[in-house]
């Protein structure tokens, strides 16, 4: 194999202060997401990720100039990251003692506007990365972002400063930070085990997943799609560790009849059994993906925990199996 995996008691949720992974989340690649009343124009000769970056031209008139995108339903979880980036190229000079006049502005569908504050002053002529850092947002207040709004405010007169015209070129919005995905929100979850909520054994955050796998067919899976559009960069990242406790025991001298399995848009580029865990006892198990190359971990697009049926020495008689699973993250 090319990945290492070993296990662990539970420690505390990894924290990072740089950004181990990050998830996209628009990538200004199809204009046709956006809308308001600034002016849109892709721009092909200069972006940060991508195809293309966009130009937003904001004339000043009026009060608001909005340019935004709301994002379909089942809308975009938040609830993982601890930082949202964009890169923004301002096309003039703000004075350097004032913020941007735009506002960046983040509404969720429980929590409403949860951020709406103006982007700092930006130097002209070049890319700039634009940091939120949403730890100070519930979680639970973020787990449904249905409109991303960067919009100007004509009434930032002295941040105008005599412009007739405002021009930005957006690009690479994105989710960073070291935690992959904390069951959280069970909807994203998807496969013929069968999963339920618990909130009082859990490693963090506000529940764990109890995940049951009847023994039938020859693979029940458990599995989440982070979506074509929010692909997560593991690129950066040398392990994966996720949380995870067994309620019956597997024989000694076998592995656990579960796989943990990763898919890139390169293809399948992790797929190992889990080993020998516990029974009811949280276990840590870590993956290292150094050896992964990091082209093929730049766009993850599914996290897979099956059985396979097939393993009747570790499935050892057990018409079902269930474990508590947490805290997928990266570090």
């Amino acid at each position: 194999s090319n990945a290492m995996v070993s296990s662990s008691q539970p420690s505390a949720p990894a924290t990072s202060g740089g950004a181990l992974l990050t998830q996209k989340v628009n990538g200004f690649d199809n204009l046709a997401d956006w809308t308001g009343e600034a002016a849109e124009t892709a721009i092909t000769s200069t972006f940060t990720e991508g195809i293309q970056s966009v130009k937003a031209s904001y004339s000043v008139s009026g009060t608001y100039k909005n340019y935004y995108w709301n994002p379909p339903s089942p809308y975009i979880d938040f609830s993982s990251a601890t930082k949202f980036m964009v890169d923004i190229y301002p096309l003039t000079q703000t004075p350097s003692q004032y913020n941007e006049p735009i506002m960046l502005k983040l509404s969720d569908q429980a929590g409403g506007a949860i951020y709406e504050v103006p982007v700092r002053n930006l130097n002209a002529g070049l890319w700039n990365t634009v940091t939120v850092d949403l730890t100070g947002i519930p979680a639970a207040n973020r787990m449904e972002i249905k409109q991303i709004n960067l919009y100007l405010w004509t009434g930032f007169s002295n941040e105008i400063n005599g412009r007739t015209a405002v021009e930005y070129y957006f690009d690479h919005i994105r989710l960073g930070g070291s935690k992959i995905n904390g069951f959280e929100k069970l909807s994203q979850w998807s496969g013929e085990a069968v999963r339920a909520a618990n909130t009082s054994i859990k490693t963090e955050g506000a529940q764990s997943c109890l995940t049951t796998y009847t023994i039938s067919g020859t693979w029940v899976n458990h599995y989440w799609n982070t979506g074509n559009t929010q692909k997560i960069d593991l690129s950066e990242a040398s392990r994966i560790k996720f949380d995870i406790r067994p309620t019956s025991q597997t024989p000694a001298g076998n592995n656990e009849p579960l796989v943990f399995k990763v898919a890139d848009d390169t293809g399948v580029i992790y797929e190992q059994q889990i080993t020998r865990l516990t029974a009811n006892q949280w276990t840590t198990v870590t993956i290292d993906i150094s050896g992964i190359a990091k082209a093929n971990r730049k766009s993850v697009k599914q996290f897979n925990f099956y059985v396979y049926t097939a393993f009747t020495s570790a499935i050892n008689g057990r018409t079902s199996i269930q474990y508590y699973m947490d805290n997928l993250c990266a570090n």
